[in-house]
């Protein structure tokens, strides 16, 4: 271990056990100052003008309690999703009359690392005459921001994150170190870089991201093995032994040598934190050496989670080489983690990336998915090259 990084590792330890002490506090001292920023709502059920009328609302009820951050960098935000249930239209004695239900949720997360923190939702109606169109605008005009649901759920979002960082903190800063001591700077920084500016712990991770920004680019990397180690099934591995060559009996016809048994294929393993509430599959693991990605395309199906979607992240990937993939090298579905719908029974595909890989790679040797408290555990998943 270098100079500096013993250094860097004096200073990690030093600042843990000064969190250790200080944990119970951090929980007090940390509320109204955090703040979100809010995503835009995408629905394909509504006009372009009635999601931006109900962004508007939504910013509004945010601003009421000093809860909205327009700051890009800031890791909380607040995520709406909307779900059409109803909507109808009639025709009265002159005009036509439209009625919208519709349910509102949002979602309080740390877009960086892909923490969820709370969820709420909110029913919504309109009708109007017009059609479905007016009764669409009608519901996003009839949202009212100082309606005291907003309040509650900023309230225990606020909450949600304080306690969350009060009791994790030290946890992310350890697995800060682990990384930054086992040669993946890169990840150590995301991992950092995810604590949000409103709570205690910031400054110190500032603080740890700043040294880890001056270890020299020339550091050979540690040789130790990833920091959690996932033992979900032992593989046996084939041994060779010779085979001796009997000798041949005096006999007419000499005994046949038998073949040597051929050795056992790897099969592609899944494993589910909960088979009784979901179950997964793998349609294709398709390498594209002209991009240097490999895509790979699964199927989940919800049997009984109780949840309209969730947000699932591909969140471990180790290749043939045994080397582990960065992190920030795998998205779902085109970012670093995405929400996904989840309606019962459905069939719903998802797409997983991993970016900037070598066309050696053969296959990947362990591959895990995380959604809400819910995994997925993939072994010897075989890569086709196009």
């Amino acid at each position: 271990m270098t100079k500096h990084r013993y250094q860097m590792k004096q200073l990690f330890t030093s600042i843990l056990l000064a969190l250790a002490t200080a944990l119970p506090a951090v929980a007090q001292s940390v509320g109204d100052n955090i703040r979100f920023a809010l995503m835009p709502l995408e629905s394909d059920e509504i006009p372009a003008e009635v999601a931006t009328a109900i962004d508007g609302k939504l910013r509004q009820a945010l601003n009421r309690t000093s809860a909205l951050s327009d700051g890009e960098s800031n890791a909380l935000a607040v995520i709406p999703t909307l779900a059409v249930g109803e909507a109808v239209e009639s025709e009265g004695l002159m005009q036509e009359v439209g009625r919208i239900k519709a349910e509102l949720t949002l979602t309080a997360v740390n877009h960086i690392d892909g923490t969820v923190f709370f969820s709420s939702t909110i029913p919504l109606t309109g009708s109007a005459v017009g059609g479905k169109k007016s009764a669409m605008k009608a519901m996003a005009t009839g949202i009212k921001p100082s309606d005291p649901v907003y309040v509650r759920f900023i309230r225990k979002s606020r909450e949600k994150v304080s306690d969350h960082y009060a009791t994790n903190c030290a946890t992310i800063l350890q697995r800060a170190q682990q990384l930054a001591d086992s040669g993946h700077p890169d990840e150590a920084a995301a991992c950092l870089g995810s604590v949000p500016a409103e709570v205690d712990c910031y400054e110190t991770a500032r603080m740890l991201l700043a040294e880890l920004s001056g270890t020299p680019a020339d550091t050979p990397p540690a040789a130790v093995s990833p920091d959690t180690v996932y033992v979900e099934r032992e593989v046996p591995v084939p041994v060779h032994i010779p085979v001796p060559v009997p000798t041949p009996a005096p006999t007419p016809e000499p005994a046949a040598t038998p073949a040597p048994a051929a050795e056992p294929e790897q099969q592609t393993t899944i494993k589910l934190s909960d088979p009784d509430e979901f179950d997964f599959k793998i349609i294709s693991c398709l390498g594209l050496s002209n991009g240097d990605q490999i895509k790979i395309l699964g199927e989940m199906k919800n049997l009984k989670i109780n949840a309209k979607e969730v947000y699932m992240q591909l969140d471990q990937a180790f290749d043939s080489n045994g080397e582990e993939c960065p992190r920030n090298n795998l998205s779902t579905r085109g970012r670093y983690a995405s929400y996904i719908n989840i309606p019962q029974q459905v069939p719903v595909k998802i797409e997983f990336t991993v970016n900037n890989v070598s066309p050696s790679i053969s296959s990947f040797s362990f591959m895990k998915i995380v959604f809400g408290n819910y995994n997925v555990s993939i072994y010897n998943l075989p890569v086709q090259w196009n």
